[in-house]
């Protein structure tokens, strides 16, 4: 259930939703929340950078031929 809260939580941020609402709706305390956002949203962007990496490295292969 954890999980599903903590999704949640990120999903609303990345959505646009007030912190404060986001509270309101899993009942978390905002501490909490800021907590879990600054965990997952850290781990967001570095996945989508090691995914982006990935994604230029393999188009460099490709017009080396």
């Amino acid at each position: 259930m954890r999980t599903v809260r903590h999704t949640c939580v990120t999903l609303n941020h990345d959505a646009g939703v007030p912190r404060e609402l986001i509270s309101s709706i899993t009942g978390h305390e905002p501490k909490s929340i800021d907590e879990v956002l600054a965990h997952y949203t850290a781990r967001t962007a570095d996945q989508a950078a090691a995914a982006l990496n990935m994604r230029l490295a393999h188009e460099a292969k490709g017009t080396k031929s």
